[in-house]
């Protein structure tokens, strides 16, 4: 009888004990059930400012940043088991971003610069992504595993504009000032399309009801075709007494990867709801 009770309160005893490992004080979950979203960040930012924050530092703050290896990427999980989880990712990005510089133009006879020299950038970033992991192990700490596709779509497009007057037979040429090329006003980098198919392999520790930090690694195969990029320039033209525009193209290449594609020190915050 004595042996019975012994057992009986070891294993109760054990039971508590798991228990309080996947559950709040309160007695909420821990980890993530049927039915639950999460959504990914990178902790680095959040470490280091709770590291701030207990070593007194000034002027400390924070950005959620996505993971690495999806900059830009909304990271979403969606659990169809308590051990099965869906994996989303999708990147919609578009930006412009313009540089002036004043310069001494071309033509003027007094070196102050008075004239201002333009660069314009517009770029398109498109990613979407889907896959699947399986989770397991006992406790807060949970491996997990699982397959991921990816398809990728980016462009870029440099404009230059020129403070200078029209260009004539004195003022041939204009400057050079970004660095592009004396005369260049675009650069029209090629497309690029690309597949992404890798194998996830991962960690997740739950310090607190529906959160957790994370390390991920994957491996796979990654191609990519990049277009047909352009740089249109334009110069004086002495023979027909007038500006000359010319086109270079260069070729269209593809790119064939089978390597890793995430930082496996990088460390990733994981709110689930």
């Amino acid at each position: 009888m004595k042996a019975f009770l012994i057992v009986f309160l070891c294993c109760a005893f054990t039971a508590a004990t798991t228990a309080q490992e996947i559950t709040g004080l309160r007695g909420e979950p821990i980890l993530p059930e049927k039915g639950d979203w999460g959504i990914t960040f990178d902790a680095v930012p959040f470490l280091m400012y709770a590291g701030n924050v207990l070593n007194h530092s000034a002027n400390n703050n924070t950005q959620p940043e996505f993971p690495n290896g999806y900059e830009n990427t909304l990271v979403l999980k969606n659990y169809k088991s308590d051990t099965r989880a869906i994996r989303v990712k999708l990147r919609l990005g578009f930006s412009t971003q313009k540089f002036d510089s004043l310069v001494v133009g071309l033509g003027d006879t007094v070196a102050i610069a008075r004239v201002t020299d333009s660069k314009k950038i517009s770029e398109k970033n498109i990613a979407l992504g889907i896959g699947f992991q399986k989770s397991g192990g006992k406790g807060r700490l949970r491996a997990y595993r699982g397959m991921e596709f990816l398809i990728k779509f980016s462009a870029r497009t440099t404009t230059y504009t020129y403070g200078d007057a029209n260009l004539n037979s004195l003022i041939w040429s204009h400057t050079n000032t970004f660095g592009q090329g004396a005369g260049v006003k675009e650069v029209k980098e090629g497309n690029k399309f690309g597949l992404n198919l890798r194998y996830i392999i991962g960690a997740e520790y739950f310090f607190a009801p529906k959160m957790s930090l994370s390390a991920e690694y994957s491996w796979g195969i990654d191609y990519f075709v990049i277009g047909e990029s352009t740089k249109t320039s334009e110069q004086w033209d002495f023979s027909s007494n007038r500006v000359r525009t010319t086109t270079k193209h260069i070729p269209s290449q593809p790119s064939f990867e089978l390597d890793n594609f995430y930082d496996a020190a990088s460390i990733n915050l994981t709110l689930y709801f």
